[in-house]
């Protein structure tokens, strides 16, 4: 985690120039998946949404299979694309931009079956699929 999201009692977090607070402690209960349980779960075929979180352009050039885009600024007029009935993983290019979004759907709009993708997308190309393009 940076330092940077603890240097102040709260958090700040902006998605669609809207101001949200969320206490630092929130941080420190996201709940993560790692690459390696993911790739377990599709193996299974296991039920779960994946959300890219990244803008739409990216998205297009490359993501994981199965992932819809919801870009973090429009999180909040598409959340209710977001699964409440499965567990839902989110995932940005390296996993630090997920928090947001994450503390979006679990604080204010009160999901609770979220995860953050360890790493991003970045990490699933380096342990799972090398051969998806990153730019």
């Amino acid at each position: 985690m940076h330092s940077f999201f603890y240097s102040r009692q709260f958090l700040y977090l902006c998605l669609n120039n809207q101001l949200y607070d969320f206490g630092s402690d929130s941080i420190a209960c996201m709940k993560h998946i790692t690459t390696f349980e993911l790739k377990e779960k599709m193996g299974r075929n296991e039920s779960f949404q994946l959300v890219d979180t990244r803008e739409a352009e990216i998205f297009k050039e490359s993501h994981i299979e199965g992932a819809i885009n919801i870009p973090q600024i429009d999180l909040p007029e598409l959340s209710h694309l977001v699964s409440k009935e499965m567990p839902v993983i989110i995932y940005c290019m390296y996993g630090v931009k997920s928090q947001a979004p994450y503390l979006y759907l679990t604080e204010k709009l009160k999901h609770r079956n979220i995860y953050v993708l360890e790493g991003g997308i970045y990490q699933w190309v380096t342990d799972i699929d090398p051969t998806l393009p990153l730019d």
